[in-house]
């Protein structure tokens, strides 16, 4: 391992940077040229390997990609996928993330598969400051709204209504709150499956950048459409309720859960919509114009 250089690129990924380790050089322009191609608003940025959230090396050679597996070093390393050709480890504190690829083909499906798992890796997601939440979102003049609830409240259905009137999905049952230096954005999931919904390429652009959050709604059915206050421990508690944990390993993370809970809470912008399924949610949207 010590004897083979990798060539490697940096892409902005969602919310998190990733370093792309190539086994050669002709790998990597390849694969960057077919990002640029048929993903033009990925970023490739040039930083500081200190910005870096997570790792994937990419190797065409089956011989250097079970060399190099077998001799990173394995203490405080768990493993929580493994195919034929892939990889998953993570270190016992989830700061450390690596995916190992062996391809010849299809490089950036696998890539983006990569980043699909991490977003649903809850621990991954807490330590760099981020949540998932059981919610719909949209982006409205350029900013962030999620609406929050149980299966069947509405989510899809009020997503639909504000896409028709000029916003666009972020997803319409799962999205990602960061807390980026005090700020809150959101990010869509990865993968967005709703039936009815555009897939458009200004969708597919999306996917990619985040969005300041402006307001949460924890949506509510109801004859009148009402916006209701809500005390800091009901947002804690209707929070902790809405957001989606998918890991064993949870319990080690509960102190960066409820610290990300506690953060998100004390946005001054959440609320419960009672919602009659109407367009009046036009211009309680455009309150935020501010």
């Amino acid at each position: 391992m010590k004897n083979h250089m990798f060539s490697c690129e940096f892409f902005k990924l969602g919310p998190f940077t990733v370093c792309i380790n190539f086994e050669n050089d002709e790998l990597r322009k390849e694969v960057t040229s077919l990002f640029k191609e048929n993903w033009p608003v990925i970023s490739v940025y040039q930083i500081t390997p200190n910005v870096v959230d997570c790792y994937c090396h990419v190797f065409i050679s089956e011989r250097y990609y079970k060399d190099y597996i077998e001799k990173t070093p394995k203490d405080n390393t768990s493993y929580c996928y493994a195919a034929d050709n892939r990889l998953l480890t993570y270190s016992s504190d989830f700061k450390l993330i690596r995916y190992f690829i062996n391809t010849t083909s299809n490089y950036i499906a696998y890539i983006l598969d990569f980043i699909g798992k991490l977003f649903i890796f809850s621990p991954f997601l807490l330590r760099h400051n981020s949540l998932m939440l059981h919610a719909a979102g949209v982006v409205y003049k350029n900013k962030g709204f999620i609406f929050a609830g149980p299966a069947g409240i509405g989510k899809t259905t009020i997503c639909k209504i504000l896409c028709r009137g000029g916003a666009y999905p972020l997803s319409d049952d799962r999205v990602i709150v960061r807390n980026e230096g005090g700020k809150f954005t959101v990010y869509p999931l990865w993968i967005f499956s709703s039936d009815g919904m555009d897939l458009s390429y200004e969708f597919m652009k999306l996917q990619f950048h985040s969005f300041p959050l402006k307001a949460i709604f924890f949506l509510q059915q109801s004859k009148k459409f009402a916006l209701k206050e809500m005390n800091f421990l009901d947002k804690i508690s209707m929070i902790s309720k809405n957001s989606l944990l998918f890991s064993e390993n949870i319990r080690d993370s509960r102190e960066d859960f409820f610290l990300s809970v506690h953060s998100i809470s004390k946005n001054k912008h959440i609320y419960k919509l009672c919602y009659d399924r109407s367009d009046k949610i036009f211009p309680l949207l455009d309150s935020y114009d501010e």
